[in-house]
């Protein structure tokens, strides 16, 4: 096994090496002064089996991440490694995944860049649409971050067992009623207009209940604040916020930090937040590293990924059962 890793998220690839008690490989990502990438390979990937690891966000542009994941894969296919897989925590393009008007669908034809390049597999985790894994002339893994975030739920937010777990919109609703399914708690959505009308726009009971909003992606800030005060103005007692991916754009910190109504915003780290964090102190993150870790060493030993997800713990469950191993976090907060 050889992992790589791109320029947008080093410390996640260097825990994921950690937890595969395997190193990076040594190779160099510049630019030239015209901006081209170049990358080189310092060691020999001959009939290896390549994982490649770069995010679609990250320390550096997305169109910088997806030119050095593809001269990457095209450097070790070349060099005659035996299989290359894409390591894509977080999928650039991926909120392109319709075509609109005039346009095209990018994340079409993202996938189609990586296969030319010679990638042979894409891990990712969390797609933003599940119909992206038809894009591909190639295996598709898209791990699933619910157990994650509902472990996180149940053992880091005050009467996790006993919320609503919510969606702000009819599109994130299955998501959320998956992680309430788990856990075996309540379900609530907002349909139609977000309006700040009583008890105009909500589905399901929040009055007088701690609510936690669950997304696939947090970019921008507006929707999940006209949820959050809709809920509060519903009765909530406290509103969390818990996502995968947080890409948190412009001045997106800076506007969950200045809703009251918005008691936390939680993601992974498949983007860095630092800089999120210093921006938000309302903001926590998840350590995803041993999720994509043990993704990666099932499919270099052709395991199954399906037994990653352990059996739903529910709520109602003894305190014995539901004691388990508990989400490694930082936060910028406390309970």
């Amino acid at each position: 096994m050889k992992l790589l890793g791109g320029n947008t998220n080093p410390e996640l690839w260097e825990k994921v090496a950690d937890y595969l008690s395997a190193k990076m490989c040594n190779l160099d990502v510049a630019k030239f002064a015209n901006g081209e990438t170049q990358v080189i390979v310092r060691e020999t990937v001959r009939q290896s089996d390549v994982y490649i690891l770069q995010s679609g966000c990250g320390d550096v542009s997305v169109n910088d991440a997806v030119m050095e994941l593809c001269i990457l894969a095209q450097a070790c296919s070349t060099s005659s490694a035996q299989r290359v897989t894409a390591v894509l925590p977080y999928f650039p393009y991926s909120k392109q995944s319709k075509q609109k008007r005039r346009g095209t669908i990018a994340a079409k034809l993202v996938a189609d860049l990586l296969q030319v390049a010679g990638v042979s597999h894409i891990l990712t985790l969390d797609l933003h649409h599940m119909q992206m894994q038809g894009f591909f002339g190639m295996p598709v893994d898209n791990v699933k971050c619910s157990p994650l975030l509902a472990d996180y739920i149940l053992h880091q937010i005050p009467n996790g067992a006993k919320c609503v777990i919510a969606a702000k919109n009819a599109g994130a609703s299955k998501r959320a009623a998956v992680i309430a399914k788990r856990l075996g708690c309540d379900f609530a959505m907002i349909f139609g207009e977000q309006t700040n009308a009583q008890g105009d726009g909500v589905i399901g009971e929040v009055y007088e209940r701690d609510v936690v909003i669950v997304d696939d992606v947090i970019d921008g800030a507006e929707s999940f604040v006209k949820a959050a005060q809709l809920f509060k103005d519903n009765g909530a007692d406290n509103v969390y916020i818990i996502a995968t991916h947080g890409i948190l754009s412009g001045k997106c910190p800076e506007e969950l930090q200045e809703c009251d109504a918005i008691q936390r915003v939680v993601v992974t780290n498949t983007i860095p937040q630092r800089d999120h964090m210093a921006r938000c102190p309302k903001l926590a993150t998840i350590d995803c590293s041993d999720v994509l870790g043990e993704a990666v060493r099932r499919l270099h030993f052709d395991e199954s990924l399906y037994a990653m997800y352990s059996p739903p713990v529910p709520a109602t469950a003894s305190p014995a059962r539901r004691r388990g191993a508990r989400s490694r976090t930082t936060s910028a907060c406390e309970n």
